[in-house]
């Protein structure tokens, strides 16, 4: 039994003692109410049910029922489960289940009129997200945490190339407190960054830069103009009438940026990265 409950509000249940769970099975958990008959302790969104899995109810400890087949109640239960982990833990508490009788005499399911479910803003959970951990993987090494990020991006910056051929995975979890639940990694094989020449005679080099970047074009250049990745004009130069043309990125944060040139032939975008 739980002492303490805070009706209305969410409450958060940490077991002390860390319980086995087969990883081959479903995990379905919920809780026992034995508030008196009439009463609704049990807080529900404002549906719709998800018919089998976030609306049932038993009503013996034996037979599961949406609770839906009960009546006009078109539900889910409030209930949320973290599940994680434990290292250097040698006692287990295998999970079972064992029927139990919780029925309450002459009970009767109400709707909820005299006193209502509370639909409680999961922002009011204490399960609020923190951020994403980042760790990589490179040629089956085995994962190295990189950084704990608060972003939804994230620019892994290295001071030498990948060697081409070498395998680079990454593998990003979400942090909540006291939590981090799995995730899957994404891989790629490194084919080669090579400085990009394109084919009407330009050449743009360093790449990835980390000062100074160079173009160079057969053709006079018309402009040049480098932006972010929305499209805007961080510095641009036009009617330059030059060949060659660099400049300094040093000042700009890491990351990827367009070079927007103009010529004769047309106008050219393409991508670089501005790495420390």
């Amino acid at each position: 039994a739980v002492s303490g409950i805070l009706a209305g509000d969410w409450n958060e249940i940490i077991l002390t003692t860390p319980v086995a769970l087969d990883v081959s099975q479903e995990l379905w958990f919920g809780y026992t109410v034995d508030s008196p008959d009439g009463e609704n302790p049990a807080g529900f969104d404002n549906g719709p049910a998800v018919a089998g899995y976030g609306d049932m109810i038993s009503l013996d400890g034996n037979a599961w029922d949406p609770i839906g087949s009960l009546g006009a109640f078109d539900l889910n239960w409030n209930l949320q489960a973290c599940v994680s982990e434990m290292d250097d833990v040698d006692t287990f508490i295998p999970m079972t289940y064992e029927p139990t009788d919780y029925r309450t005499p002459n009970a009767t399911l109400v709707s909820g009129t005299e006193v209502p479910g509370v639909a409680v803003p999961e922002t009011n959970s204490l399960r609020a997200l923190l951020g994403y951990n980042v760790y990589w993987n490179e040629d089956g090494a085995g994962y190295n945490f990189l950084e704990f990020t608060e972003d939804t991006t994230y620019l892994h910056v290295v001071e030498n190339p990948f060697a081409n051929g070498s395998i680079q995975c990454y593998y990003v979890s979400a942090v909540y407190e006291n939590c981090e639940p799995e995730s899957n990694e994404a891989c790629w094989v490194i084919m080669g960054i090579e400085d990009i020449t394109l084919t009407d005679g330009l050449l743009v080099y360093p790449n990835p830069v980390s000062e100074m970047i160079t173009i160079q074009s057969r053709e006079e250049m018309q402009m040049f103009c480098l932006l972010d990745l929305s499209g805007r004009k961080l510095f641009c130069n036009e009617k330059i009438g030059v060949k060659h043309f660099s400049l300094d990125v040093s000042g700009y944060e890491p990351g990827i940026y367009l070079i927007r040139i103009d010529t004769e032939q047309g106008e050219f975008v393409k991508k670089i990265v501005v790495a420390r």
